[in-house]
């Protein structure tokens, strides 16, 4: 990931995207109120994956990306909120 000095690259993309499913399959493995802080975090990363993509002019990247985001939320909110 980028450092702060670096400006970020299309291969940061990835790695948010990553880290971002990443978090998203460890929701369906939490117990709790652990399954929130692995949507936010998996929210968090592909967030910030599409805001890299706009950066760069890679606007249909971005918007598959925010739609992932709505999409993971969306399914935080139906199949785990109530849980709690």
């Amino acid at each position: 990931m980028s450092d702060g000095d670096t400006p970020p690259d299309a291969a940061e993309i990835g790695v948010r995207e990553r880290l971002g499913e990443e978090a998203y399959d460890r929701m369906y493995d939490a117990r709790g109120r652990d399954a929130k802080d692995f949507c936010d975090d998996a929210c968090s990363h592909l967030f910030a994956a599409a805001k890299i993509a706009e950066a760069l002019g890679l606007e249909a990247e971005a918007a598959r990306l925010n739609a992932r985001r709505v999409h993971i939320r969306a399914v935080y909110n139906s199949q785990f909120r109530s849980l709690f």
